[in-house]
Formats: C-alpha cells, sequence, structure tokens
C-alpha cells in the first residue's frame, strides 16, 4: 500500500491545479515531510484519528502551538485530498482538534521607533555607492510596507509591470487572497520614482549588482542584520501594521482596509480596531464630568 511520501508530488501538483502559492505549497510539503518520517513507514490506509492525535501530542511537547496548529491544519488538508482521491475511505482527521494560537495584538511602530527607523534609512553620502544603494533599496522595501501594507513576500515578488506611476497603483498578485490593487502613497511615488526603471518581468528589490536580492530570506536579512547592525531592531509585519493601525484611525473604514491588506475574512482585519480603541478611551476622558454642570462627582 502507498505511503505518505509516494503520495506528496500528486498532492502538490493538485495543490498547484487549485491555483495555491507554490511557497505555500512547499511548506506544506515540507511539513508532510516530517509526518512522514514520524510514520516510519506506515501506510496511509493506516492512519486514524489516534494515530494524527499522537503525532499532534507528541509536537506538543517540543513545539510551540503555532507549529502543533499548522502540522495539523496541513494533515487535514492532506487527509481530504486522499479521501478524494480514493486513498482513505474516510476523514480520519476530522475528529482531531486543532489547538488554536491565541490571536497576537498588532505591534505598531511607536514614534519614536519610526524616526529610528526612517534616519537610519536617510541618505548618506559619505558612504560608497554599493552601501547608498542599499540604502535606497531599503528604504523602497520599507516604504511599500509601511505606505502599502505589504507583506514581506509580497515585496519580494513585487515586478516592475506591477507598478504603474501613471495611474499611481501598485497590484498584488498570487497572494492569500485574490489579486488587490493599492494606491501609491506620495511619499511611496517619490521612491518609486527615484528608483530605476526595468523590464516589466524584473523584480523590484535587486541587488546592488542587478539580481540575486528577490527572495524572502534576502529581505529577511534587512530586518535579522542589516538594521539591527544600525541600532533598529523590528520586524518587518510591524511596518504593515503600523499601516493598517494608521488607516483605520483615519478613516474608520474597515471594509477597506480589509481590501487593501488582502483579508479574506473580516474578523482577521478587526484585531486592528483594538488598537485604535485607544482613541475611544481618550474621547470618552473629554466628556464633561458633573462637576461642570454644578452636581456631585460620582
Amino acid at each position: 500500500m502507498s505511503q505518505l511520501h509516494d503520495l506528496l508530488e500528486a498532492f502538490a501538483t493538485d495543490r498547484r491545479g487549485d491555483g495555491q502559492r507554490p511557497s505555500g505549497i512547499l511548506s506544506y510539503v515540507q511539513r508532510l515531510k516530517r509526518f512522514d518520517v514520524w510514520l516510519k513507514g506506515k501506510p496511509v490506509d493506516q492512519l486514524s484519528w489516534i494515530v494524527i492525535t499522537d503525532y499532534r501530542n507528541e509536537l506538543a511537547e517540543h513545539c510551540n502551538i503555532s507549529t502543533v496548529e499548522t502540522a495539523m491544519v496541513t494533515i487535514r488538508a492532506f487527509c481530504r485530498w486522499a479521501v478524494d482521491r480514493g486513498h482513505l475511505a474516510n476523514d480520519v482527521s476530522a475528529k482531531v482538534r486543532v489547538p488554536r494560537r491565541p490571536q497576537a495584538m498588532p505591534k505598531p511602530l511607536s514614534p519614536d521607533e519610526l524616526a529610528a527607523l526612517w534616519a537610519a534609512l536617510s541618505d548618506d553620502e559619505t558612504v560608497s555607492d554599493q552601501t547608498q544603494w542599499a540604502i535606497r533599496r531599503n528604504r523602497l522595501v520599507c516604504s511599500l510596507m509601511y505606505y502599502a501594507g505589504l507583506r514581506k513576500g509580497e515585496v519580494a515578488r513585487l515586478r516592475y509591470g506591477d507598478c504603474s506611476l501613471r495611474t499611481r497603483t501598485i497590484t498584488i498578485r498570487a497572494s492569500k487572497s485574490n489579486d488587490r490593487v493599492i494606491p501609491i502613497h506620495p511619499a511611496l511615488l517619490i521612491e518609486l520614482t527615484d528608483w530605476p526603471v526595468g523590464k516589466n518581468d524584473d523584480s523590484v528589490v535587486r541587488s546592488w549588482r542587478g539580481g540575486g536580492f528577490t527572495g524572502v530570506g534576502g529581505l529577511g536579512h534587512i530586518f535579522e542584520v542589516w538594521l539591527p547592525y544600525r541600532g533598529v531592531v523590528i520586524s518587518s509585519h510591524r511596518l504593515r501594521h503600523s499601516f493598517a493601525t494608521e488607516y483605520l484611525r483615519a478613516t474608520k473604514d474597515i471594509r477597506g482596509l480589509q481590501s487593501l491588506l488582502g483579508h479574506r475574512s473580516l474578523e482577521t482585519t478587526q484585531i486592528y480596531t483594538q488598537v485604535t480603541g485607544d482613541e475611544h478611551r481618550a474621547n470618552i476622558a473629554k466628556l464633561p464630568t458633573l462637576n461642570t454642570f454644578g452636581g456631585s462627582p460620582l
């Protein structure tokens, strides 16, 4: 009978056909390979909810909730596929409880953090041409996240053909949801206008030599090495948090924010209302007290 590793290629092929992102497919396959090693040759048709639960429990002993959750979600997706393809008689993963990670509060950058970030990204004519290039490129990367709310992977995949300076829009393709169009902020327009022009299929974010800096890992170097060396320690996603928080604070338009961020569910977007809720506290504090009207304070 078939073992899990015998079916991985077919599973990945079907997910590609369903329009899933290559990076997501790769993550699923890698997690299933780890599960396959743990199974120690057990055939797929011998999978049961007990086997999967045992794997979940073992993961939980040495992994965080996020890792356990993604592993179980992946195994569920595989089991549903295996049923559809006739490798399993029924979905044995359906009874397995998936632990849910607590929803983390967004952490937009503070004014001091923003000031430090832009100072680190300011032009410096005293450094070499290559370092000046890195500063401009890294400032563009941060601007795309802060002024357009892009994810790190979306910045890495951005092509010149996706950026229209004429219509002042950026089209994000093959994101977690459908394609979306984001208006270009005036400050971001300056960065894009000053950036060297490339062909439509060329990556916007490039290295000094014109290539080799298009992957998510390359972008990670900016936040893991380049910025900390200059005294700025932040995660890339906090720039997206800042975009979302400031947009919602200025417009109160949560549906618009959902569209701009590319969230499939409004529930995901609503977490930002908890951050801007501090404004409600401040506004409530402005209400007149009873003393104002000659009454007694409570």
